[in-house]
């Protein structure tokens, strides 16, 4: 899709956009950290980074920033960020071929979802989802299924493992 309208060649790419988005979003967050930081706005900063840079084909830096996120929020008691850095995360991890931990992160999140209201996670859970599950990897799905029963708490703790995501 272009910006210009369906079918439409004229103009920028959602990859440009993409660009813009994460130079802006940069310097916002040193804007915010300059500023003494604000417990809540770094984490979303950093996990709105993490959603470029995976548009952007940049794994590594993607897991890097929500593995930020993941640590900000669970540390404040943000659980509707820690599920979208979770997310992010299990995006991530299928990028970089890992099925089971994107199942298993994945499959917490859905269990979260169950437990308690989640913010406006409803209107980002398909964005993720096309970039996070894959029903057709056995893998994943019964990774998935596993990730189910797991707290949100221990779910952190198993993207933030050092054999989870670098």
């Amino acid at each position: 899709m272009r910006p210009g309208g369906a079918g439409s060649t004229s103009g920028p790419t959602i990859r440009s956009y993409c660009d813009q988005l994460d130079a802006t979003w940069t310097t916002s967050l040193e804007i915010v950290r300059d500023l003494g930081g604000w417990a809540w706005a770094v984490p979303i900063k950093l996990n709105n980074l993490a959603d470029f840079a995976s548009e952007l084909g940049r794994p590594g830096e993607a897991e890097r920033h929500a593995r930020q996120t993941l640590e900000l929020s669970s540390e404040i008691g943000d659980r509707i960020t820690t599920a979208f850095s979770l997310a992010a995360l299990a995006v991530a991890a299928r990028a970089r071929g890992d099925h089971e931990l994107a199942g298993r992160l994945w499959g917490s999140i859905e269990a979260e979802e169950e437990r308690t209201f989640l913010g406006q996670w409803p209107a980002y859970r398909r964005f993720y989802a096309g970039r996070a599950a894959d029903a057709a990897s056995p893998a994943f799905e019964r990774a998935r299924n596993s990730g189910k029963g797991l707290t949100l708490e221990e779910a952190v703790t198993l993207a933030l493992e050092p054999s989870g995501p670098a």
